[in-house]
């Protein structure tokens, strides 16, 4: 009795989250009713069968029949999801805070309102964070990102990333000195902090008093309005000010400017309207050229 008991219970919780198989794609929809805690991977047991575990009860399914996954949580609750088979896969959230896992392949997420902690692992990652405070970590892959308004915090692998930040005090990091990716990445209204990757990034602090740094790779830098502080790192990059009081460092192949000024390698200003500028700074680099403009303020 016990036993049919345990057997009922586990099909109403599993019809309650209306799990279905139909065409290839494997649908899963959490319950408004309870939390969610939801789980798609193979089975341990029996690699060739998807196992399918919402709230603690399970069930499986043929792996070879499943090609894509389809998740969707409660959305007045919260939800825990993972989904580690390597298909496409798609997830959204709810309003509350959600923890949203996915493995390897392409995926879409959107983990909606409340401060939501996403992992995705290598593959084309499409996110749109929404609003809230949100902890994002993708692998390597062609990630296309959305930060909704909340401070966030991304960390994307190597790959062509492209990164779209609300508002909200945002940071922001792309690839890695050893990657060779090109990363575009626009900072939206708050004092953001991107850091870019080893290849050929653009990256726009947009509004607010941010932080840019290029990395390796020659890249396009921007600090646009705000007091920003705009670091080339190494390679020949071009890197602008535009309005604010900013700190462009640069190194000696690097060019940067704030509209009409242009301060060169050979530590040259251009146009004659100095009285503009408040200080240029000249130091010998590693590589022992003895004028080359490090650093320069900007007051405007």
């Amino acid at each position: 009795m016990a036993r049919l008991f345990e057997v009922l219970e586990s099909r109403r919780m599993l019809s309650a989250a209306a799990i279905k198989l139909s065409g290839g794609t494997l649908s899963v929809l959490g319950t408004n009713d309870q939390a969610n805690v939801i789980s798609v991977a193979l089975d341990t047991e029996d690699s060739s069968r998807v196992r399918v575990v919402v709230n603690g009860a399970a069930q499986t399914y043929a792996a070879a029949q499943v090609r894509s996954v389809r998740i969707v949580g409660g959305s007045r609750v919260v939800n825990e999801i993972l989904s580690s088979v390597a298909v496409t896969t798609s997830v959204v959230g709810g309003r509350l805070d959600d923890v949203i896992t996915v493995g390897d392949g392409k995926s879409n997420i959107k983990s909606g309102a409340g401060n939501d902690t996403v992992t995705a692992g290598n593959g084309r990652n499409v996110l749109d964070s929404g609003t809230g405070a949100d902890v994002v970590r993708l692998g390597d892959g062609d990630n296309n990102i959305k930060l909704g308004s909340g401070d966030d915090n991304l960390i994307a692998g190597g790959g062509n990333n492209r990164v779209m930040a609300g508002t909200g005090n945002d940071v922001v990091a792309v690839g890695s000195d050893t990657t060779t990716g090109r990363n575009t990445v626009k900072g939206g209204a708050g004092n953001d902090s991107i850091v870019g990757g080893g290849g050929l990034d653009r990256l726009i602090g947009d509004s607010g008093n941010d932080t840019v740094r290029g990395g390796g790779g020659n890249d396009q830098l921007n600090g646009s309005s705000g007091n920003d502080l705009v670091d080339g790192g190494t390679g020949s990059n071009s890197i602008v000010g535009t309005s604010g009081k900013d700190t462009l460092t640069a190194a000696p192949r690097d060019r940067t400017e704030r509209n009409a000024y242009r301060v060169n390698g050979s530590t040259k200003i251009e146009p004659a309207a100095r009285s503009n500028v408040d200080s240029v700074k000249k130091a010998k680099n590693g590589g022992g050229d003895e004028f080359n403009v490090r650093k320069a303020i900007f007051g405007f």
